[in-house]
């Protein structure tokens, strides 16, 4: 909300110097531009800047603010969410106001009841104050770490402020990293609490009120997340409906404001409740979302069906390409380093809010508390696997514990290889971990809620701290009711299926009354990231592996950095992806440390530096990584058969009865083929994992496993077979191997290319790529303005347009022997199908035949007509031609992000009655239908032990 700073002399022979203090408050400004304020004592021992935002009671309610008996002096930054009903009780207690300003209700709160009344407090906040009758600072920070405060004490004197810039302004000495806060940051992500990068500069750690006099400072935590408490007796329906007023609450005292509201909606669950509360306040709220044309990024069309399902007013703003220009002013505002690439995507929908509002509600904190990101649901199955293995196997945990440790070694071993490798090592990881879980508020909570806490406390609130300074660095706020209120209880108090955030948690529950068409806002949760990723592979990653390079920066041991560049040069350009997060946090290490300051470790000669340009792979791996093969590790593989081996996999498909796997193959080669893709699995491979599917599984056709699933029917989990596009590899290569081994199958049928001679659009394209290396200047010129990727951005455009430009890359390639020589090589493991061979492969009894629409489209991405048109087309035309058909769709591509309510509802104008998508997991009975989640198997699958965990959700543990 605003800024404070201030500065304090422990004992009498110190006193602060004004300038000093004019100058933290400089350093603030840009966090307040409504108004600012300077106080220093009668004594001179005290002095307290604020800069202010103004947003509730514009006019009286600048600061400092003085108790009316001139004792207390008090600086505060944030709101004091509940600060009316305060008031109130405060009033029939005999207390007068002069002003309708919270800070005036907190300053009467700490005159009555000293640092206890941080515990009535319900909001985002940080304060300083000074008693002066008893010479005594109280400072506080609110209870999950949503306003930042910092600190030092230099000659005396405690220094602190709402930056980390301020306290250096006062410190006036050179800045020196912190060598364990380099490991937490490097390790975690984040800096937690009571540290910062630079020695001797400390943060107030979230719940934590303090107080100093010239004795010293004493400390105590006065809120505790995962404490005990009573559990939750009721349902699952009954906790999600005690949480729907809980945050409705939470949602409408955060609209108390005195100045324009808006919320940032990104269409998740989160946001999407929200928005919905808040709306039930205020019709004319407005939402604001950004659009990226990385497709892996962009969520605007979710937002976009959300706010017209609530009727909101929408705004989307489109991220500029060069969004990380943003990054040296971020860290400048951020002062330490942040791996939090949200920041990015945050500043630029800030910057465009603000013109329009000042306080933007947001979704942040749901998702931390309700466990939502997939790492939370491996914790749980990681915990749930000590459980679930026989008691001979067990051997009091000892087997299971060995093997664990094992894989780590090997894991350990080769992360400069697989794992992020500025990560610090593994003793290192441990130790930070145990520095930012502050055991002593944890020790008795459940493992899940532990683990959640470990994330939603120090977590939550430093990465909330980014927030909080993307947003003010364009004089904005952005108070999450997720964050912190009553409601944030409910999750330790329910059990651990219940309290998670999945198809069946109390938080999924509580989102489907405003979900959106089609259930938008339940999707499969994706943590926020920023856009440009694709950017990171194709240079960036190097550009900014370069920039580390001279001067020798930062080569510490513990940063990994060495490992970091040798990784990027040794994989390339198309593997920079795995590397780029090693790289990001060193580039901001970097930054974050001025020119002149000492830097962590020895300088290497320059005479050994290596030069960190864009890596060259080897001719081979380059083709492969453009096809879209890629290997999964040797410390993988073994991980994975360790796990076989213990029973792990079919442990967890026993936990999952009933259950459908749906397997997902595209075409099939011959062991023996020439032709490497992402989407040519063996012929060899696909056997082996039919026949393990037929012992472990009861395979049916999709139509009959989904109605037995919907009965709750079956002893054994299910599985169904599926082909997508309609490859005529299926009928000549996989049909004998289901004839051998009795199992039905179905063949999802792009119906354009049947009969057509020609290749799928697709892989047309990718084998004329190959031994071009790229694609020719004039096209990736046209489909920038789409999206980045030459490919995605001709599946994004009408089909006119995009048979347009593939007409004319076909006359230029024409004449060109390379390509026409990997076209006639690798063409004929890519042929379709034809008409008459589905029919004759339909005489088998083993096929049903489905609709995959016409040409193979995004179809979220086409007009109303077109998405009619591929969808219904396809499917009639199946029905026309063949007898065996099923009554499911298959949509093109299949991500969340491809399909949407239209398709939905076109799906079932045409008989259809349920469709299948490429999001991996196992269907449960209370699936979505029309979102049907599938396991995709390609080239990178053959290893068999990789499939098994695959097929039985573990795979996450594993890698």
């Amino acid at each position: 909300m605003c800024g404070i700073a201030g500065a304090v002399a422990l004992s009498p022979s110190a006193a602060p110097r004004r300038e000093v203090v004019e100058e933290m408050s400089r350093c603030i400004a840009h966090r307040g531009p409504d108004g600012e304020g300077l106080w220093t004592s009668p004594s001179g021992r005290v002095m307290m800047a604020h800069r202010r935002l103004a947003i509730i009671d514009l006019a009286t309610g600048d600061q400092p603010q003085f108790s009316p008996d001139g004792r207390f002096a008090l600086v505060f930054n944030g709101e004091i969410y509940n600060y009316k009903e305060l008031r109130a009780e405060l009033e029939r207690e005999g207390c007068t106001f002069r002003t309708q300003s919270d800070t005036e209700v907190l300053l009467h709160l700490i005159a009555r009841e000293g640092d206890a009344c941080v515990e009535r407090l319900r909001g985002m906040f940080c304060f300083a104050a000074w008693d002066a009758q008893r010479e005594q600072l109280l400072v506080a920070r609110d209870r999950v770490g949503k306003k930042p405060f910092y600190w030092s004490v230099r000659d005396g004197i405690f220094y602190f402020a709402s930056s980390l810039e301020a306290v250096h302004a006062a410190l006036g000495a050179p800045r020196t990293l912190d060598m364990a806060a380099l490991d937490d940051y490097l390790t975690l992500g984040w800096v937690p609490a009571p540290r910062t990068i630079f020695a001797g500069i400390h943060k107030l750690e979230p719940s934590v009120v303090m107080t100093l006099d010239q004795h010293g400072a004493r400390s105590r935590v006065y809120w505790d997340l995962a404490a005990d408490r009573d559990p939750f007796e009721g349902s699952l329906d009954d906790a999600a409906d005690a949480l729907l007023p809980m945050l409705r609450e939470a949602t409408r005292i955060r609209l108390r404001a005195d100045v324009p509201l808006g919320i940032f909606l990104s269409g998740g669950i989160d946001s999407s409740l929200v928005t919905a509360m808040a709306m039930q306040e205020d019709a004319t709220l407005h939402t604001y979302s950004i659009r990226f044309d990385d497709v892996e990024s962009d969520e605007s069309g979710f937002a976009a069906r959300v706010a017209e399902h609530l009727g909101a007013s929408h705004h989307i703003i489109d991220a500029p390409a060069a969004s990380t220009d943003r990054l040296p002013t971020l860290i400048r505002h951020f002062g330490e380093p942040f791996a939090d690439s949200s920041a990015i995507p945050t500043s630029v929908l800030a910057q465009y809010a603000r013109q329009h509002v000042t306080v933007a509600l947001g979704g942040d904190g749901g998702d931390e508390g309700f466990a939502g990101y997939s790492w939370y649901q491996t914790f749980h199955k990681v915990r749930r696997l000590g459980n679930m293995i026989p008691a001979g196997c067990r051997l009091g945990r000892g087997a299971a514990d060995c093997a664990w440790r094992s894989t780590e070694r090997l894991r350990t071993a080769a992360r400069p290889r697989v794992a992020r490798p500025a990560r610090a090592r593994t003793g290192e990881r441990c130790a930070a971990i145990r520095r930012a879980s502050y055991p002593a508020r944890r020790r008795r909570a459940a493992q899940l809620v532990r683990r959640c806490a470990v994330r939603a406390a120090p977590r939550r609130g430093d990465r909330s701290v980014g927030d909080d300074r993307a947003v003010q660095s364009h004089r904005g706020e952005c108070p999450p009711p997720h964050a912190v209120g009553r409601h944030a209880h409910v999750p330790g108090r329910l059990p651990q299926r219940q309290g998670r955030r999945g198809d069946d948690g109390s938080g999924a529950r509580s989102a489907r009354p405003v979900a959106g068409p089609g259930g938008v806002a339940l999707r499969p949760v994706a943590p926020r990231c920023a856009p440009g990723r694709r950017a990171w592979r194709e240079g960036g990653a190097a550009d900014v592996a370069g920039a580390l390079r001279p001067a020798g920066a930062l080569r510490a041991p513990q940063a990994g950095l060495h490992a970091a560049r040798a990784s990027l040069a040794a994989r390339g350009d198309a593997h920079a992806a795995h590397g780029a997060p090693a790289v990001r946090s060193a580039a901001v290490v970097r930054r974050a440390a001025p020119r002149g300051d000492p830097a962590p470790g020895r300088r290497a000669p320059a005479s050994r530096a290596r030069s960190c340009r864009p890596a060259v792979c080897a001719p081979r791996a380059r083709r492969l990584a453009h096809l879209g093969v890629s290997r999964v590790s040797g410390v993988r593989r073994a991980i994975a058969h360790a796990a076989c081996g213990l029973g792990v996999d079919a442990m967890a498909r026993r936990a999952r009865v009933p259950s459908l796997l749906v397997v997902c193959y595209h075409g099939i080669r011959p062991d023996e083929s020439a032709s490497r893709h992402w989407l040519l699995l063996p012929q060899s491979a696909l056997e082996r994992q039919l026949r393990w599917l037929r012992s472990s599984y009861d395979v049916y056709p999709i139509d009959e496993a989904l109605a037995r699933l919907s009965a709750g029917e079956g002893r054994r989990p299910m599985a169904a077979i599926t082909f997508d596009d309609g490859y005529r590899s299926n009928a000549t290569l996989a049909l004998p191997v289901l004839q051998a081994l009795g199992l039905p199958a179905t063949i999802y049928l792009t119906t354009g290319h049947l009969d057509s001679g020609a290749l799928l659009w697709t892989t047309w394209l990718d084998l004329v790529l190959q031994p071009l290396g790229a694609a020719p200047r004039w096209l990736a010129d046209r489909c920038a303005a789409v999206a980045p990727d030459t490919k995605e951005a001709l599946k994004r455009m009408a089909s006119g347009d995009r048979e347009a430009l593939l007409s004319q890359l076909r006359e230029e390639v024409a004449n060109d022997a390379r390509v026409q020589s990997s076209l006639a090589r690798h063409a004929p493991d890519f042929a379709m199908l034809t008409w008459d061979e589905v029919r004759a492969a339909a005489r088998s009894r083993l096929l049903t035949f489905g609709g995959h629409t016409v040409t193979h489209p995004i179809v979220s991405r086409l007009p109303d007509a077109d998405v009619e048109a591929e969808i219904g087309m396809s499917m009639d035309r199946v029905t026309r031609e063949v007898d065996a058909i099923t009554r499911t769709f298959a949509y093109p591509n299949g991500r969340a992000i491809d399909f949407d309510a239209r398709a939905v509802d076109a799906v079932r104008r045409h008989g259809g009655t349920a469709a299948v998508s490429t999001i991996e997991g196992i269907n449960r009975r209370d699936l979505q239908p029309f979102a049907l989640r599938r396991l995709v198997v390609g080239d990178r699958d053959t290893d068999d032990a990789v499939f098994r965990l695959r097929a039985a959700g573990l795979w996450s543990v594993a890698a």
